[in-house]
Parts: structure tokens; C-alpha cells; sequence
């Protein structure tokens, strides 16, 4: 498609974008295409394998810069060396979110500056992943677009749990549950201080020497985490409020927009020649435990393989018993719909996946941010953290049948599925973009 025509001189244009790995460019775009179904004009700065989505939907695509080139990858392969917990999370975030964001925020600039010689008297309003930050510079004096006589209103829409530091919490990423005690609130500052000036180090003096060669004339006084939440005019989390800690400091401007709802499954997908199996286990009686490591993690003896042995036949010696079904990939929610426990590794996407199909879970995952993701299941009463990455079959048997046999973790799944739903999460990110722009 060519350029979009401005149809709508009374609203601005939303231009979106986000950073280009799946679990962050995947639920924008599903906010994207709900805008432009709700009558918005939509610009999208991503990265080019999303553009036939992106013009598919009815949106303007702009091709950002993708990080993720061999040298990229062979840093992150790297990281394997350092163990998991504070130092290997800095590391990542600082090379998989920092590295890149001055090519980031230039094409962000370009784009801006383009739309406004195109169309000069039209606002625009910039909607981004949270952890994409692109935007952020120019609120710290990064010099404006050409063309504008201030930066335009943003809307961050976070992919990821709230993990900014608070007095509530220990930090991401030790997955400690919330403690607002007296204790607890100086354990919480203990720790906190201690990442700060031990494995964050490091990440803040990078973060200050990247906005430096961005212009910016001052420095963020919180953290790369916080930046995410903090740094956009408005932001919310893509769940609902039963889904996070109850923080005393969450900042105002951040709220909730509920878990996006369940997509259409294709007319054209393909079922597997034993999907009977599965939407008839009703009348066997039998139960579907659905396992999955997501598209990061992806090292079977982490979590497949223990599961699959956990649900083997004692007498099984076979790698994959008679009673296991492999799928490379399948849309999460056709299988969900059948599915009585999903064990997960705790990505974002599984987790609200689950919580919008009313399955209860288990959760087993350390790295990135996946042990705050699991520790928040737990919390929310309707997930089993096993809190660690790689747990064996004993551990996995055990979480799942505790979730089969207590009834407590379904209804608290379906509480939380019929929250979300009540939510409506594609009209409350309308109903902000529209609070900014009066």
C-alpha cells in the first residue's frame, strides 16, 4: 500500500514501534491492527520480516534497523558462560536493548521528520514497546525532530512484567515474592542497593554513555528497568491488576490495560492427524499437559524432556513415550483450549496466554526476566513456581499433579481469565490515546 491519506484530520496519527523480537513486535501488532479496526490511521516502524503483517492489517510500514545480525547472536551465545542471575541479566539487557538504541532512536527521527514534511499540521502520537526505548532520548534534551516545536505525546504498552525497583519488591531478577513489611521493605532496599552498585553498575554507566552520544543533556536517575514504565508520557501493562504486585510507588501514569484477547485461530491451520486425541480426551478421561520452552530457550533438557518424562508410563524407556504428541510450532491458543496444566518457562506470551485461556500452570524458568514472570503466577494463585530453569521429571510430576489434584488453581485461572475479558484491553489503550490527545 501507499501512504496513508489523512482521512481523520480531527485524530493524529499513531505511529507504533517496537523492538523486533517476537515477544515484543508480536502483541504490538496485535494492538496495531485493533487501532486501525477501530478507525486509526497507523504508521509502523519494525523491522522488514513483519512488514507483509504490518500492510496486511491496513498499516503505513517503515523498516526500522534489526539488531539480531551473527555477531549479534554470537555475543548473546556468549553469555552462556556467566550464570544465571544479576550479572548475566545486565549483560543482556544492556546487549540486547542498548547496544542498538542509538540506531534505534535515528530511525525513529527520520520517520518523525518525514510524517511531518509530508503532513505538517498533523499531530502525531508515538505508541512503543516499553523496553524499546527509542523514544526515550528526547526526555533527557536529545535535540527535536526537524519540524517540531516539542516531542509527541508517547504511550508505551509494556510486553513484560512491571519490573521497575520499588520499596515493595526485591529486584528483577531474583524472583522474590513482594514483602511490604518493615523487614521486608529493608531487605527489599538492601537489595536493591546491592545490584545497583554490584551486577547494574555497569548497565547504567553504558546506558549514560549511550544517551550522551544521543544528545541527551541529562541522565535517567532511576534504572534501565524503570525506563521502560517511567520514560513515556502514559504506559500500560498488557494485564490486569491481579496479574502484578500491588506497589505502593508504581507511578500514576502507569496502568493497566488487561491481557489482549485471544486471536482468531486461521481458517487455514493445519491440525495434526492426532488432533482427536486431544479434543476428545474428555471421554477417556485422560488429562492434556501442554509443554512448551517458547522461541529463546530452546534447549529440550530444560523443561521438555523432564515434562515428557514426568508424564511417562513407569514402565517407558523411550525418550518420548506413547503418550506424547511433538509440534515444532502451533498457535498456543488452539492447543490451550483443551489443555488442563501448561508447563512453561515463564515468557510474558505464555503467561498471559494462559491467563486468557483459564489454564492453570507451572512455571519453570531463571533467565531474562522469566523467574519475576513465574514468581507473579505464583502470587496470582493460579501457577506452581518450581524456581529454576532446569527442573527433573520428580519436580515437574510433582508441581503438576498438586495443580491437577487442587481445584483452587483452575478457579483462580478462570477468575483470572473472566478479569481479563471484563478488561477489554484494546478499548482502555483507546481510551488513553485519546485522554492524552484532548
Amino acid at each position: 500500500m501507499g501512504s496513508i491519506v489523512n482521512t481523520q484530520a480531527s485524530r493524529p496519527l499513531l505511529l507504533v514501534t517496537s523492538f523486533p523480537g517476537a515477544g515484543h513486535t508480536g502483541p504490538l501488532l496485535r494492538v496495531a491492527a485493533g487501532l486501525v479496526q477501530r478507525g486509526w490511521d497507523v504508521a509502523y516502524l519494525a523491522a522488514s520480516q513483519y512488514e507483509p503483517k504490518i500492510r496486511a492489517m491496513g498499516a503505513e510500514f517503515f523498516e526500522a534497523p534489526d539488531p539480531f545480525t551473527p555477531a549479534k547472536f554470537a555475543e548473546l551465545g556468549s553469555q552462556r558462560d556467566i550464570p544465571i542471575g544479576p550479572r548475566r541479566y545486565a549483560h543482556t539487557i544492556g546487549c540486547v536493548f542498548l547496544d542498538d538504541l542509538p540506531a534505534r532512536t535515528e530511525r525513529l527521527q527520520e520517520t518523525l521528520e518525514g510524517l511531518r514534511t509530508r503532513d505538517p499540521g498533523r499531530q502525531i502520537v508515538v505508541v512503543e514497546d516499553g523496553p524499546n526505548m527509542a523514544s526515550v532520548p528526547w526526555r533527557y534534551g536529545r535535540p527535536l525532530p526537524r519540524g517540531f516545536d516539542e516531542f509527541p505525546r508517547t504511550l508505551g504498552i509494556s510486553p513484560c512484567p512491571l519490573i521497575m525497583q520499588s520499596v515493595d519488591c526485591a529486584p528483577t531478577p531474583l524472583g522474590l515474592p513482594p514483602d511490604t513489611s518493615d523487614s521486608g521493605r529493608l531487605r527489599n532496599a538492601a537489595l536493591n542497593q546491592l545490584i545497583n552498585d554490584g551486577p547494574f553498575k555497569k548497565l547504567h554507566d553504558k546506558r549514560d554513555a549511550v544517551f550522551r552520544s544521543l544528545g541527551c543533556t541529562s541522565l535517567p536517575a532511576h534504572t534501565v528497568n524503570d525506563i521502560f514504565f517511567v520514560d513515556y508520557d502514559q504506559a500500560l501493562l498488557l494485564c490486569s491488576p491481579s496479574l502484578e504486585y500491588d506497589l505502593s510507588d508504581k507511578p500514576s501514569t502507569v496502568g493497566f490495560a488487561g491481557c489482549l484477547p485471544r486471536p482468531p485461530l486461521g481458517k487455514d491451520l493445519a491440525y495434526p492427524p492426532w488432533w482427536s486425541e486431544v479434543t476428545n480426551k474428555g471421554e477417556s478421561g485422560k488429562k492434556v499437559v501442554f509443554v512448551t520452552q517458547g522461541t529463546v530457550n530452546t534447549d529440550p533438557e530444560d523443561l521438555i524432556l523432564p515434562t515428557v518424562q514426568a508424564g511417562a508410563r513407569p514402565s517407558t524407556s523411550s525418550r518420548l513415550p506413547a503418550n506424547a504428541r511433538v509440534l515444532d510450532y502451533f498457535p498456543y491458543n488452539a492447543v490451550l483450549a483443551h489443555t488442563d496444566v501448561f508447563v512453561s518457562n515463564a515468557g510474558y506470551g505464555g503467561f498471559t496466554h494462559a491467563v486468557v485461556n483459564g489454564v492453570p500452570a507451572v512455571f519453570a524458568g531463571q533467565t531474562e526476566e522469566k523467574a519475576e514472570v513465574a514468581e507473579r503466577g505464583s502470587v496470582a494463585g493460579f501457577a506452581v513456581n518450581l524456581r529454576t530453569q532446569t527442573p527433573g521429571a520428580a519436580a515437574v510430576r510433582g508441581a503438576v499433579d498438586k495443580v491437577l489434584a487442587d481445584g483452587r488453581y483452575k478457579r483462580r485461572a478462570l477468575e483470572l481469565m473472566a478479569e481479563n475479558e471484563g478488561m477489554d484491553s484494546l478499548a482502555v489503550i483507546e481510551e488513553r490515546i485519546l485522554w492524552m490527545i484532548k
